[in-house]
């Protein structure tokens, strides 16, 4: 963090805002709060679910009729009569919900069932994030040669392919199948997630580039909350009266299990795993429903490299990384 703020205050580079903006705060807290409730409506225990998802609804649809009235909407509604926007964040939606809900798992699997340390589960996952960085970088040339859609469906192909790894592990299955699923659904990730984001790219106007970047990111990451919060639902209720040889209930932090307390929480993940198989199916069918864009402006070098930089900044149009030609 230190090192991170160094860099920031010695070589970012210093700008003076002379827009004046109007600050779209109603839509910011209707938009946090709607998601929020939706949030507890999937993760709560108390039976207050029905009253949040209702909440959730009803402040989300708040926020959709404040974004079509105000002057400088945090989140242009109109964007999404635009059907490459419309299913691009789809895709990146569903991504979200399948890759992130796997993450947040898979060590779970690693100490719990295979009885593996934590220092093991993370390695477990560092072929995901290589494979992720890997395909992302190599992406942008394949899509310019072959055009996003057969690169967006090649990635959802690898995802759903590694999800289906996952669902077919066992307590006895070697480490090595695990370690090449995480690498398939990372090389799934960098190839679709890039695809998307030069399509979506090269199909807006300049001036609406910096949201239409910032969106794509948005609606993975709204994905991805949603898919941790579902899937943990989902390993909850499957775990509902299993009990460790301590006698605790298990939970996240289960480590080297044993008896039945260890084929249950392998079957309970294998549940989990089975719905981000079938989420990335349905990211796949949504990919065939993609519109064709023109790449003919092409794609600067280094594009790959560019967009991971980016990978989690609100840009503005002037500042987007330079990967579709003036």
């Amino acid at each position: 963090g230190l090192l991170a703020l160094l860099v920031i205050a010695l070589a970012h580079p210093r700008r003076q805002q002379t827009t004046k903006v109007q600050v779209d705060w109603a839509g910011a807290a209707l938009m946090f709060s709607g998601v929020s409730a939706l949030l507890l409506a999937m993760g709560g225990e108390t039976g207050a679910g029905p009253v949040w998802f209702i909440a959730g609804i009803g402040l989300l649809a708040a926020f959709a009729y404040v974004e079509w009235r105000v002057p400088e909407p945090i989140l242009p509604v109109d964007m999404f009569k635009n059907p490459l926007i419309a299913r691009t964040n789809i895709v990146a939606f569903l991504f979200g919900v399948a890759m992130f809900g796997a993450i947040a798992f898979i060590p779970l699997f690693v100490q719990g069932v295979l009885g593996g340390t934590a220092t093991q589960a993370g390695q477990v996952l560092t072929p995901l994030f290589l494979g992720w960085v890997t395909t992302s970088i190599i992406a942008a040339r394949f899509t310019v040669r072959m055009g996003y859609r057969p690169i967006a469906m090649a990635g959802s192909v690898l995802l759903t392919a590694g999800f289906a790894g996952l669902a077919s592990l066992t307590p006895e299955s070697a480490r090595t199948l695990l370690l090449v699923s995480c690498l398939t659904m990372g090389a799934g990730m960098g190839f679709s997630m890039l695809a998307l984001l030069l399509a979506v790219q090269h199909g807006v106007e300049r001036s609406r580039l910096g949201i239409a970047t910032a969106l794509n990111q948005f609606s993975r990451s709204i994905g991805a909350a949603i898919g941790t919060a579902a899937m943990g639902a989902l390993l909850t209720r499957a775990l509902t009266g299993v009990e460790v040889a301590t006698g605790g209930a298990v939970g996240a932090s289960a480590v080297a299990l044993t008896g039945a307390a260890r084929l249950q929480v392998a079957a309970a993940l294998h549940q989990v795993f089975i719905a981000g198989a079938a989420t990335a199916v349905l990211a796949l069918i949504v990919t065939f429903f993609l519109p064709d864009v023109n790449l003919s402006r092409g794609v600067t070098p280094g594009t790959g490299e560019h967009m991971l930089a980016a990978e989690m900044t609100n840009l503005e149009p002037r500042d987007e990384p330079v990967a579709v030609p003036d």
